[in-house]
């Protein structure tokens, strides 16, 4: 019988998302909030991991794998992964738990004991996009010159300040 998403086994979110690898990075757009999110390699594997039925001990195993670490340092990393994963919606809701205390980069650094994994943290940024009506706005310098066909002017003003874009 397979598992149900829940909180000791994370699953990412993968509807209402576009998502393109970049290297052994992501760019994943959310179609529903409009938000472009970056992962670099260490977000982006714990969040292709994440599928609903591979529960927080395997992920912290296969994350210590992968950074050549030890267990509890592998935890560490895979908390703050998901906290930045869930943080962005990038996890599906309900299927991670959250302790209440914020978790941030530095209090995992100051609970790293080896300096190499700190170069490999999650890091997830996230850009708001436009809305659609604003991104079809073809005056993106904001310049307002005169269109004397009385037709939207795109800011492309000739020497004579008269619209001609």
């Amino acid at each position: 019988m397979p598992k149900t998403a829940t909180a000791c086994c994370p699953k990412a979110r993968r509807h209402d998302i576009v998502c393109e690898e970049v290297l052994d990075d992501y760019v994943v757009y959310d179609l529903v909030r409009h938000h472009a999110h970056a992962l670099n390699s260490t977000a982006s594997r714990v969040w292709t991991w994440c599928d609903g039925e591979t529960d927080r001990a395997h992920l912290a195993n296969r994350l210590a794998e992968h950074l050549e670490s030890g267990e509890g340092e592998a935890e560490l990393v895979l908390d703050l992964a998901l906290d930045r994963l869930n943080g962005a919606g990038l996890l599906e809701p309900g299927s991670t738990s959250s302790s209440g205390a914020p978790i941030t980069r530095r209090s995992v650094l100051r609970r790293l004991t080896m300096g190499g994994v700190a170069v490999l943290l999650p890091v997830v940024y996230t850009l708001s996009a436009p809305q659609p009506v604003a991104a079809a706005s073809c005056n993106k310098a904001g310049k307002v010159c005169p269109n004397p066909n009385g037709k939207p002017c795109c800011g492309i003003c000739n020497d004579d300040g008269v619209c001609v874009g």
